[in-house]
């Protein structure tokens, strides 16, 4: 988590309206959030699995923030309501993606493996679903995208949520970890 170091020491007192994180998985980046006291944390995942462990990490929290930690679902890609494929990893679904693994993802990771389990889930625009959720985009403050290949495919539906966010942190790789990402 490169974000949360850059903001406490290049923007200290900084206090963000809205934290977006699109990749939540469980929830891992929670404490380091909380420490900028943000208004509201949107978490958001293309599946539901990890509900059940970002709920846990949340109630860790003092009953006065749990509230302001949200989780939605939705599989985040460049056009709204077109079927996809979600490959699932042995991972604990850590690097489940829209995209297949490559040679150098089970090279580089020996015990990440696809489990053969594949859904086909509806795609959605981080815009279209910060809208339907009632956030404005104007509100986002910082953005943070993380989701195994696909944030090229996130950042162009998130054209509107890009345009007001003050930061922004996507993760990237120099060479081909997922087949077309």
């Amino acid at each position: 988590m490169i974000i949360t170091n850059y903001i406490r020491s290049n923007h200290p007192g900084f206090q963000p309206r809205v934290i977006i994180h699109v990749g939540a998985h469980r929830g891992q980046e929670m404490a380091e959030y909380e420490k900028l006291e943000p208004s509201n944390v949107i978490w958001i995942d293309a599946v539901p699995d990890h509900i059940p462990y970002w709920n846990e990490r949340r109630e860790n929290l003092s009953l006065h923030r749990q509230p302001k930690h949200s989780y939605l679902v939705g599989l985040l890609a460049g056009h709204d309501y077109v079927k996809r494929d979600f490959f699932s990893f042995s991972n604990k679904g850590g690097a489940s993606s829209m995209y297949t693994g490559t040679e150098k993802l089970y090279k580089t990771w020996t015990s990440v493996k696809e489990t053969g389990d594949k859904k086909i889930i509806e795609s959605i625009t981080l815009d279209t679903l910060l809208s339907m959720n009632g956030v404005p985009c104007q509100d986002v403050d910082i953005l943070v995208i993380d989701v195994q290949g696909a944030e090229l495919e996130c950042l162009r539906g998130a054209v509107k949520t890009i345009k007001n966010a003050r930061f922004v942190e996507v993760e990237t790789s120099r060479e081909e970890i997922y087949n077309g990402g």
